[in-house]
């Protein structure tokens, strides 16, 4: 509890008082399945340094989503393991298990990367009281900041890929070619040997890391 209001009150100096931009992880490894979500804790945790209203305390800190979009996702296939592990093993990753991690996010290929800003948040919630209505403002401030996250994902050909396959359809067929549908599915194939675990949703698992991003995607805005 301490850390975190230590860390409240320095992000909130940094930005209001120095002016100084700090970059926040949403929410631990979306690379294990795709699927970027706005953690509330997170947002609980900016708010702790809030001596204002709910919503004069959010709007000063500036919050821009900020959609990364990797062709490749570099670290996919650890993460996916150590998944594994900690699920059907109980095993934890340890200190040089997040040491290798970082250096794969860092020399693993990563194809084509976009990153996209989008509007600063910008809130007008009724002044509350009471934590059980501050968490609830706290998921819906979530849920605006995940749906621009959303909107601006750069798709890739690999992204459409997965989702065809795991949905067992050609929705997005225009999008991607045989040659670039070959690749990925040499990719799932080497995903198949580098987990070797005796369980059976590995495709589906490595599937839904590439597939989460469409349809999250789908669930703000059409596309064709």
């Amino acid at each position: 509890m301490e850390s975190s209001i230590k860390v409240s009150h320095y992000i909130r100096k940094s930005i209001t008082e120095e002016n100084i931009s700090v970059w926040i992880a949403q929410r631990e490894g979306r690379t294990k399945d795709g699927f970027d979500k706005t953690q509330s804790s997170v947002l609980k945790m900016l708010n702790m340094s809030n001596t204002k209203t709910f919503t004069e305390g959010f709007n000063e800190l500036n919050i821009v989503p900020v959609s990364i979009s990797y062709e490749i996702e570099p670290c996919g296939l650890a993460k996916m393991k150590e998944l594994i592990k900690k699920q059907h093993y109980g095993q934890m990753k340890t200190s040089k298990d997040d040491l290798k991690s970082m250096s794969m996010g860092m020399f693993n290929p990563k194809g084509r990367m976009r990153f996209s800003f989008g509007e600063p948040i910008q809130v007008n919630f009724e002044e509350t009281s009471t934590k059980e209505k501050q968490n609830k403002l706290g998921e819906e401030l979530g849920q605006l900041i995940d749906r621009q996250i959303y909107a601006n994902y750069k798709l890739w050909p690999n992204n459409f890929i997965a989702y065809d396959l795991l949905m067992q359809e050609d929705r997005f067929r225009h999008r991607y070619t045989d040659e670039e549908k070959m690749h990925f599915e040499m990719m799932l194939e080497q995903a198949m040997i580098f987990i070797d675990y005796p369980i059976t949703d590995i495709t589906e698992r490595f599937l839904k890391i590439y597939a989460n991003p469409v349809i999250n995607k789908l669930s703000v805005v059409s596309i064709t």
